[in-house]
């Protein structure tokens, strides 16, 4: 882990989970518990856990608890309620938060500075919960990136003003120590001056590395492609994808074509929502998007003389999943998404006295696509299951609408008879609901073939004709 970075290997345990919903309470049964999350919550959790319960009480009183725990229960066998009896029975702070949310519930801690402002003898620093658990926190006052001050404050619902006493600071840091378990850390800096107080700058980096919540990076590296078309093709990917997992995550890839010097490339950029109280659901609003050539007409006629045609193509796929497992420990994850695919494509114009070629013209041929997915990554009878239903309009080469709307059923599963041997299985069912070529034309171009549903997966089509 880089040395600039703040955040250690227990802490990126922990995250790898919790941003995922993919976390278990502490006080789950062992036998509750998926493998990665029995080392997570019995054992990295509850230990930090009880490194903001000793940051918010002080050492001393923190110290007196577990002494006078430990005298009262030497030799005896104590179950989890004893010791918060015996917590809160020696303290006048309200635990709540430890035992309710960190131990018995997988509520998150995450705080947010989102402002701040200055007045005779004091800071005013606006912060928001942006979460459900309301667990007291730390704020630190920075001069040259060494600790001057910090101050605990009572966890809170919504937003709130918090008081610092003025002092020569350049920013303020919640947690900067990290003895919390903070879910986000990227918005709990802010500067004491300056125009844009909340943002850092972007650093590029060719080596990917663990988040560091005081950067902004972004990571890149070389990439190359071809095809018949556009020929070689160079460029650079650029991405944010690292671990543990961002509630924005992108990956791009401009390149240019040497064959049809242009501009080509691909990318996804994805958006996660995570509900507060449900553990394993993830809504996700993402888009895909590519742009190359897909087609070429060699010695058109036109008014010029003879030229050489290259057609290119750009698709932007927005899409809305909703993914979802029963439990943590479980091997089925099912997935609902509405995705719409939106595939423009140059065609040659014709003149209409000359019939010679004139140029190029963008169509755009929409295809809507509701998918739902069930996967069961059992290590002895895995399987996985995929229902679709499809619909697309476009016009044939003659210009008459034409639309079909489709369903279809796949099923791959295995049979493990020994290590690392196994029987593959697939079958697939599809059925047109409506098409209308089939009502006007003996062999439509829309078909179920095994060509068309392996060429077409990507809604890549030529000129004039459909995918199917």
């Amino acid at each position: 882990m880089e040395k600039n970075t703040p955040v250690d290997n227990l802490e990126v345990g922990y995250l790898l989970p919790a941003r995922r919903n993919a976390d278990q309470a502490p006080e789950t049964h062992s036998d509750e518990f998926s493998g990665f999350n029995y080392a997570i919550g019995a054992y990295v959790k509850p230990g930090t856990a009880m490194q903001h319960l000793e940051g918010y009480l002080g050492q001393a009183d923190f110290d007196k608890i577990m002494r006078g725990y430990y005298q009262t229960w030497q030799f005896k066998h104590p179950y989890p309620e004893d010791f918060r009896a015996y917590a809160e029975a020696n303290t006048d702070k309200n635990l709540d938060w430890f035992f309710d949310g960190y131990i018995n519930s997988t509520y998150k801690m995450d705080y947010a500075i989102t402002g701040i402002s200055s007045q005779n003898d004091a800071f005013q620093l606006t912060v928001k919960n942006k979460n459900i658990l309301t667990a007291p926190f730390p704020v630190s006052a920075v001069k040259n990136d060494s600790i001057v001050e910090t101050r605990w404050y009572e966890g809170f619902e919504g937003r709130q003003e918090i008081t610092f006493p003025k002092g020569d600071y350049d920013q303020f840091i919640l947690d900067a120590q990290h003895i919390t378990l903070e879910l986000h850390r990227t918005n709990n800096i802010i500067k004491t001056s300056g125009f844009l107080k909340k943002v850092e700058p972007i650093r590029l980096k060719i080596a990917p590395s663990f988040e560091n919540p005081r950067q902004a990076e972004v990571f890149f590296l070389p990439a190359m492609g071809y095809n018949v078309h556009d020929k070689l093709m160079a460029g650079l990917t650029f991405y944010n994808r690292v671990v543990p997992s961002k509630r924005l995550e992108f990956v791009v890839t401009p390149m240019y074509a040497f064959g049809t010097k242009d501009l080509t490339g691909l990318g996804n950029i994805e958006y996660h929502i995570y509900p507060k109280k449900n553990t394993g659901k993830t809504f996700t609003l993402g888009l895909d998007a590519k742009r190359f050539s897909f087609a070429k007409d060699d010695s058109l006629r036109s008014a010029a003389g003879s030229v050489d045609v290259v057609y290119k193509y750009a698709k932007f796929a927005p899409y809305l999943e909703y993914s979802f497992k029963s439990s943590p420990k479980s091997n089925i994850t099912q997935n609902i998404r509405l995705q719409a695919h939106f595939i423009n494509e140059e065609v040659k114009v014709n003149d209409d006295v000359s019939g010679l070629f004139a140029g190029k013209k963008w169509t755009q041929n929409p295809v809507y696509r509701l998918t739902y997915t069930l996967n069961n990554k059992n290590v002895l009878m895995p399987f996985f299951t995929e229902v679709n239903l499809e619909q697309f309009g476009y016009q044939d080469i003659f210009g008459n609408d034409n639309h079909y709307l489709k369903s279809s059923l796949e099923l791959k599963t295995a049979y493990v008879y020994d290590q690392n041997r196994q029987v593959d299985f697939r079958f697939f069912l599809g059925y047109f609901l409506e098409n209308t070529e089939k009502i006007t034309k003996k062999k439509p171009k829309i078909n179920l073939s095994v060509f068309s549903w392996l060429f077409f997966r990507e809604y890549r089509k030529k000129p004039q004709s459909a995918p199917a």
